[in-house]
């Protein structure tokens, strides 16, 4: 971050705190990124359960199948594209228009 002329370059904290800036206001991409954290929770949970139950050991050993009826769900991870894996730290992410099985974990709104 650039020192403004008057600031004490010695150290950070010998000066005042930069003023709220609204122009840095995205609140469009915040949304966007909290729908994807909300999904990753809901993924993070499922793989604690299968871990739990011996199913896998890690998550990089597991492959996540996200069932969703919304398009617009769809639409945003898909947006993503091979990142999600990364995100959810497994080896593979697919995503699936349509309602899940009966046996897929389940959570609120977020099928997985």
């Amino acid at each position: 971050m650039p020192h403004a002329s008057t600031d004490n370059t010695a150290h950070v904290l010998l000066n005042d705190m930069p003023e709220y800036n609204e122009e840095y206001n995205f609140e469009e991409i915040e949304k966007h990124y909290d729908k994807l954290f909300d999904t990753r929770d809901v993924v993070m949970k499922a793989l604690e359960l299968a871990r739990n139950e011996k199913v896998i050991g890690k998550s990089l050993e597991a492959k996540v199948r996200i069932y969703t009826e919304s398009e617009e769900t769809y639409e945003l991870l898909n947006s993503f594209g091979n990142e999600l894996s990364t995100l959810f730290i497994v080896s593979q992410v697919e995503l699936v228009k349509g309602s899940a099985p009966e046996a897929a974990y389940t959570e609120e709104e977020s099928v997985i």
